[in-house]
Parts: structure tokens; sequence; C-alpha cells
């Protein structure tokens, strides 16, 4: 029996082939594993937290870089949105099985749901997209009441360079299809929980 092929489009710091590797735990990623495309019918968002006081087993929280202090902030991640006028690009690659389990847990903000029909080039399987949770959005939503809600700098530099890679018309793309893009930055270290 044949197993499914499935696809992932990465929107944030996915497209960054070096995090690509590491996130798929794999020794090496060649230039075939993935392709640059569209997706349809999306905008990008910066509005997906986590709260950043709460240890949850296997995740992570960050440290102040200059002060070594974990504040008290709820650090914000890339999300996307339906929006029928629009469309972002990104980075399609195929992924195994295990793989995917492993995707699903990495993600544990996001819900994955099926944009097969979005992407702007054919494949021979299902693509799948991360989506943030409402709890995650919510969490978000509180935390910029409060003005606790920050971008980790090294990420949003990363995702900009990342899609800088791809061109600078991939850049500004970028920069056009994601809102709230003037969160307060700040310099963070991410911090793995065991």
């Amino acid at each position: 029996m044949k197993q499914s092929t499935h696809y992932i489009f990465g929107y944030g710091s996915l497209v960054d082939i070096k995090s690509l590797k590491v996130f798929l735990v794999r020794e090496r990623v060649n230039s075939d594993d993935w392709q640059f495309c569209r997706l349809s019918s999306y905008r990008r968002i910066w509005n997906v937290a986590m709260d950043n006081q709460v240890d949850l087993p296997g995740y992570k929280y960050y440290i102040d870089t200059e002060t070594q202090i974990r504040p008290d902030v709820s650090v914000t991640f890339l999300n996307v949105y339906l929006q029928s006028e629009s469309s972002i690009d990104g980075l399609l690659f195929q992924v195994y099985p295990n793989e995917l389990k492993h995707v699903d847990r990495r993600e544990r903000n996001y819900s994955r749901i099926d944009v097969s029909d979005k992407v702007n080039i054919a494949v021979d399987g299902k693509v799948w997209l991360y989506c943030g949770l409402p709890k995650s959005v919510e969490r978000y939503e509180k935390a910029y009441k409060e003005n606790k809600a920050v971008i980790a700098k090294n990420y949003s530099e990363l995702v900009f360079d990342a899609f800088k890679t791809h061109g600078q018309d991939a850049a500004s793309y970028y920069m056009e299809t994601t809102d709230n893009k003037n969160l307060l930055q700040k310099e963070l270290k991410l911090i793995k929980i065991i």
C-alpha cells in the first residue's frame, strides 16, 4: 500500500533552509526537497503568542539577552488568516508521515489544515498549512492590550533574511503581505525545556 504524500507550506521561519533542516531533523535538505511558491486566499499576521512565564514540558521560554532574566511577556509568532483577495509566498516542502507527527507536536499553538487547492503549483499529495489556534490568538490579544506582546528580534530578522534569499521582490512582498510587523521587538534568547 502506497503511503500518501504530504507537503507543508512554511510561511515564516521555515522559509529559511537551515531552520527547515533542523526542524525536520534531517542531515541535509536538498534543493529539490522544497519549492518557493504562492498560497492564495491567505494573509500573514503576527498574532500567535506564548506566555513566557508558563513552563510546558518539552517546550521553550525566552530570556532577555542583556539581563539574562526571563521577562514577563508573551512572545509573538507568525500566523495566517483567510482573506479572499490576498496571497502569500512561502516554502513548500515534502514531509514523511513520521515527520508530520513531529511537526504537529512542534506547532502546538497551531492546527493543521488542508490547503491543497490554494498553492500555485501542482503537487501529488496533500498540502498542509498551520493556522493559529483560537486560544493562541486570544493569548496574543490579551498580551497586546497589556503591552506585553513582543517579537523576538532574532526570529523576525531570520524570517526577513530567509525571504531575502529568494530575492528582493520576495522580501518586499513578505513585508507587503504581513500585518502587525511593527510590534515591539526584543532581544531574546531561546531556552528549551527538557
